[in-house]
């Protein structure tokens, strides 16, 4: 009976120390080092997941940010661009004349004498006036139908069409608007003269070519208050950007008041330093000639250059907001993955430093880890900017929806960005004392 019960008890102690013996040597050593530290291992599943959220962060970061840089460019392109006039110390306000001079010689009479007393106005440069001013809308005919002499006119119906102005005292002198060939209306230029007129470089360029314009003919065919007139060009003026800064100058042609006298006009003065105060003398001017005609508008063209970009800035600002924000979650998502990431390897991380691994050597397998989301993102989020590109299309001005500048330029900004957001993690690594990590 003893000798039965020790070898019972003998046979137990064995059972009971062969089993850890077996599970020990069917286990990996170097993931139970990994994982013997105070904190949790999340799973391979659960490391996915938070690496896919990451890089879909930067992805979306990526697009909005590139989205934002091609906009931005595209207003800088657009506030560059030769706009053919200067809006600067510029102020400009809309009469109605029609119903209170009816007759042409008084609506002539009338723009002389207000264009008179303006200029007279002190700090004032400059007054002109004009049926159709850059960047607003259209106030009255702004078409008129048009051939070369000695081409046949066409039916009523099919007569091409171009922009066309009327203008009158110095509009291109308000205006900055350099005159290229031949000369400007004067005092020859009224009802009994033989009519003219002016064209843009843009006609010069559609029907003249190379060759010299001044003194070549036009028949004007404008419907609302004239005859078919034959028309001399006495002068060529540079190119206005009419319907905004993004649309190419339109040929136009320029027609003098004094010998087609409109009633829709737009008063245009050029201020010596002080808009505000040419501001109230074309109000005073005006009502003091007619107190019964008001003036429509008044404000200064610099106005109506902000009000022709407002949407555009708007959109711009809106689509940097979005990606701005996108791009600081996309930082907080890729610290926090690389920081967990981190401290679920703190206990392998005091091992190897403890067995004298070089702090930058641990920095770097931290970082890595981190860029790789971070390089998987941006090439995602640069591949769907590149899809995407032709909804932005429309938009831009000068600009390619495949711009390569502004697509490195926003890599470096989010790379830049990710190496500051995993960076930290791994700076906190190595300050682990291995001692605290091995006790762990």
């Amino acid at each position: 009976m003893e000798k039965s019960g020790i070898a019972y008890r003998a046979a137990k102690n064995v059972l009971a120390g062969a089993l850890p013996a077996i599970w020990v040597a069917r286990g990996n050593l170097s993931e139970a080092l990994k994982e013997g530290g105070r904190t949790s291992t999340a799973g391979p599943q659960t490391r996915a997941i938070r690496a896919t959220l990451a890089i879909g962060q930067v992805t979306l970061a990526t697009m909005l940010l590139v989205g934002a840089g091609l906009l931005a460019r595209s207003f800088v392109s657009l506030l560059r661009v030769d706009r053919g006039y200067d809006t600067a110390n510029v102020v400009v306000g809309t009469v109605q004349a029609w119903q209170h001079y009816r007759e042409p010689e008084r609506r002539a009479e009338f723009v002389r004498q207000a264009v008179d007393r303006l200029r007279a106005a002190p700090g004032v440069r400059a007054v002109g006036v004009t049926s159709s001013l850059p960047l607003s809308p259209p106030i009255g005919a702004h078409e008129a139908g048009y051939v070369l002499e000695g081409q046949a006119r066409p039916v009523a119906s099919e007569w091409p069409t171009v922009h066309v102005a009327i203008i009158a005292g110095s509009y291109f002198d308000a205006l900055r608007t350099p005159l290229r060939r031949g000369r400007l209306f004067d005092d020859r230029d009224r009802a009994p003269a033989p009519p003219v007129m002016i064209v843009n470089e843009a006609f010069a360029r559609r029907h003249f070519a190379q060759d010299n314009p001044i003194g070549r003919r036009v028949v004007v065919n404008f419907t609302r208050m004239d005859s078919v007139r034959i028309r001399e060009i006495v002068g060529v003026v540079g190119d206005m950007r009419h319907e905004g800064l993004h649309a190419a100058p339109a040929p136009t042609v320029f027609l003098a008041h004094a010998q087609l006298p409109f009633g829709a006009l737009t008063f245009v003065v050029r201020a010596e330093s002080n808009p505000a105060a040419a501001l109230r003398a074309l109000r005073a001017e005006l009502t003091a000639l007619n107190s019964a005609m008001p003036v429509e508008d008044p404000t200064t063209l610099d106005a109506r250059l902000q009000e022709s970009l407002r949407a555009r800035r708007f959109h711009l600002a809106l689509l940097l907001t979005f990606a701005l924000a996108a791009l600081g979650l996309a930082a907080v998502g890729v610290y926090g993955v690389v920081s967990h990431a981190t401290a679920e390897r703190t206990h392998e991380i005091g091992v190897r430093m403890a067995l004298g691994a070089q702090a930058r050597s641990i920095i770097g397998a931290v970082m890595r880890s981190g860029l790789t989301m971070v390089g998987v993102g941006v090439l995602l989020g640069a591949i769907g900017a590149a899809a995407g590109g032709r909804a932005l299309s429309a938009m831009l001005f000068d600009t390619t929806a495949h711009d390569a500048p502004t697509y490195a330029l926003v890599a470096l900004v989010i790379i830049a960005t990710s190496l500051i957001a995993t960076g930290v993690p791994a700076v906190r690594a190595i300050r682990v004392e291995p001692s605290e990590a091995l006790r762990g």
